[in-house]
């Protein structure tokens, strides 16, 4: 079980580039608590399920870092 003194999940200055190029995500910040509950919504091709890739690391960032559970 995750330390309860740690965010869940970090994401610093994350820069994301898509496949042909061009910037998905610059200078995002995110910060979810332990315990907390999160909604990612948006319209079709808006980056929801690239947020999420990069949460659980099936993409990287091309710049900025991600910690889960405190961990890069």
């Amino acid at each position: 079980m995750p330390s309860t003194d740690r965010p869940l999940v970090e994401l610093h200055n994350v820069e994301l580039k898509g496949q042909r190029g061009g910037v998905v995500f610059r200078d995002l910040n995110l910060t979810i608590e332990a315990g907390a509950s999160a909604v990612v919504s948006g319209s079709s091709g808006s980056g929801k399920t690239s947020l999420l890739d990069l949460i659980i690391g099936r993409r990287f960032a091309s710049s900025g870092s991600v910690e889960l559970f405190g961990k890069v």
